[in-house]
């Protein structure tokens, strides 16, 4: 009698075990196939945001270039108000950072309020120069320029740098102003038009590309 009772308890408990069992099995193949669409939902996800931004900036990419310049040229104006306004440690981690583009020399600065600027006077005129020419070429879409006259406008401020590397000659923040100017306007009227034309270029033929490929496949 004790044998049969303990056959059948023995009964009842691997019973909920078999469907304990089986219930879990099912749950890792729908917790598999969640997984599995999710990854999929995510790749897709991914390659559509990438193909995005790749036209954004394929579009875009002269006005991302000129925003960031003005959020530059900005931070170098905030740097010297900044410490006007008592705000020193804000001000320093500015000048250390703008350290990495210019040496920051007083003597070649201007000042705001009586602080010195974040960049010297020839790197404030030649990235206010390369902005306001990018800008420039943004709307007017124009010709890129001879390269010979580009190379006109930077022979005056590799002269004007050379000189006072040679210590030949101390150079003024008005000729560091102009030249300044000068080699901003090569940069951008030589260098911009022709980076336009070549991301044009590469478009079509990617868009030439695409209409082969599909006239093969209907073939």
């Amino acid at each position: 009698m004790e044998r049969c009772i303990e056959k059948d308890t023995k009964r009842k408990e691997t019973v909920p075990d078999r469907s304990r069992t089986a219930s879990q099995q099912l749950l890792n193949v729908e917790g598999g196939q969640f997984f599995s669409r999710l990854g999929k939902s995510l790749a897709r996800a991914t390659e559509k945001a990438g193909i995005w931004i790749y036209h954004f900036v394929r579009l875009h990419w002269l006005g991302i270039v000129n925003f960031h310049l003005l959020i530059f040229l900005t931070g170098a104006l905030e740097a010297p108000l900044l410490l006007h306004l008592d705000q020193p440690w804000i001000s320093k981690i500015i000048y250390g950072f703008y350290s990495l583009f210019c040496h920051q020399e007083a003597s070649r600065s201007f000042f705001v309020f009586g602080n010195q600027m974040a960049i010297c006077s020839r790197c404030l005129s030649f990235y206010s120069s390369v902005l306001i020419f990018g800008l420039y070429v943004g709307f007017k879409r124009t010709k890129a320029l001879d390269p010979r006259l580009a190379l006109l406008l930077i022979l005056p401020a590799m002269a004007d740098v050379f000189l006072q590397i040679l210590h030949i000659r101390e150079s003024t923040n008005l000729i560091r102003v102009t030249t300044g100017v000068l080699l901003g306007m090569a940069v951008s009227l030589y260098l911009f038009p022709r980076a336009q034309k070549a991301l044009e270029r590469l478009t079509a033929e990617g868009s030439q590309t695409s209409r082969n490929q599909a006239r093969d496949v209907e073939v």
